[in-house]
């Protein structure tokens, strides 16, 4: 687009009639010195070309808009949250399971994917009126932590929020009416409505955000067993750090995990299309082991189509469908359902954008 404005620019100035060099003052142009067009007096017997050409040339060399704000800067505390809230969610009562859970969320990545729901939610929360509606109080009347399950049945103990383990008691019977278990204590662990500005990022969305980064990171984690890889963004990979079956199982606790808290975000429809995404990761998976043990000789349509499958399953179906998930979960449908589609449709093509951008800077191809 830059270099096809310059050629538009370039034809334009062509039109413009020059004035004669001595008419023109010297001037030591910089670039902190703004460019000033010669304006010629009322007397000029030229005036009127000049004049119209001066338009013109402002018209086409009119400085550049202002910058517009940039948009991270709007949900700036809610990814210093982020961190925090993903490491609530992971603990173990098993050293070696907590330990490798959060490997990968030490480093400082991109955080393309919670981005995405987070700053969806707030473009789009309060668009479905009646819906938006209906999702605040939705959202004040029970929390993100909440179990749906009575008594000690889940046996999924997390001690960064419920606190050390006590004892148990597998080895008796179940007793029925009674549990061993410490009640989880009601201590919110995301911020309500009331400390947020309106419209507010709702408690849902925000472990919506949390859900869709610890989906990516178990796919890096079974991605780098398979792919056998020693490093991941410059460190050494987990594999490499624990061996392939911690690597693994690290990967399960964290889908399960993940699961336990998608569950609880009280949305069929959100738990569809999530659901559909590890299935699509997986697809994708054996869509790439297929397509590197049985390479093509030379490009065709097919292979190609193959490819950008692949790339939305492994990449593109997560930021699609969490971008879809963050505005269902701001009451969006009926009447605006149109914004499913929009949000859909925005997260897909990012994400096959994004994906083959990164293939090409990878390959040199760019």
């Amino acid at each position: 687009m830059i270099r096809s404005g310059s050629r538009s620019i370039g034809r334009s100035a062509a039109f413009i009639p020059r004035k004669p060099r001595s008419r023109i003052p010297s001037t030591n142009l910089s670039r902190s010195t703004p460019l000033r067009l010669y304006s010629p007096g009322p007397s000029d017997p030229n005036r009127s070309a000049w004049a119209a050409a001066t338009e013109s040339a402002h018209s086409v060399l009119s400085p550049p808009p202002t910058p517009a704000t940039d948009p991270i800067s709007a949900i700036h505390a809610e990814i210093g949250n982020l961190k925090s809230s993903l490491f609530s969610m992971l603990g173990s009562s098993h050293p070696s399971l907590d330990t490798v859970a959060k490997y990968y969320f030490h480093a400082e990545g991109k955080h393309l994917r919670p981005l995405l729901v987070l700053l969806m939610a707030q473009a789009t929360n309060g668009l479905a009126e009646s819906g938006w509606q209906g999702a605040v109080e939705e959202a004040r009347r029970r929390g993100v932590d909440d179990s749906l399950s009575e008594g000690g049945v889940l046996n999924d103990w997390n001690p960064e929020i419920m606190g050390p383990e006590g004892p148990t008691a597998y080895a008796s019977p179940f007793t029925i009416g009674g549990s061993s278990r410490k009640p989880i204590p009601d201590t919110p662990r995301i911020p309500s409505l009331e400390e947020t500005e309106s419209p507010a990022i709702l408690p849902t969305q925000r472990r919506l955000a949390s859900i869709t980064e610890m989906i990516h990171v178990a796919s890096l984690l079974h991605d780098d067993v398979i792919d056998t890889s020693e490093l991941r963004r410059g460190s050494p990979s987990a594999p490499t750090m624990f061996g392939n079956k911690l690597s693994i199982l690290s990967g399960d606790f964290l889908l399960g995990r993940a699961s336990v808290a998608l569950a609880r975000l009280g949305s069929r429809e959100v738990v569809e299309l999530l659901a559909t995404v590890i299935a699509n990761l997986v697809e994708g998976e054996v869509m790439q082991l297929k397509a590197t043990s049985e390479p093509e000789e030379k490009p065709t349509a097919k292979g190609f189509e193959d490819y950008m499958r692949k790339t939305y399953l492994k990449s593109a179906s997560l930021l699609a469908k969490s971008a879809r998930a963050s505005v269902i979960l701001g009451g969006c449908g009926g009447e605006s359902e149109w914004v499913k589609e929009v949000a859909y449709g925005y997260g897909r093509n990012l994400g096959m954008a994004f994906q083959v951008s990164h293939c090409c800077i990878r390959h040199d191809l760019c």
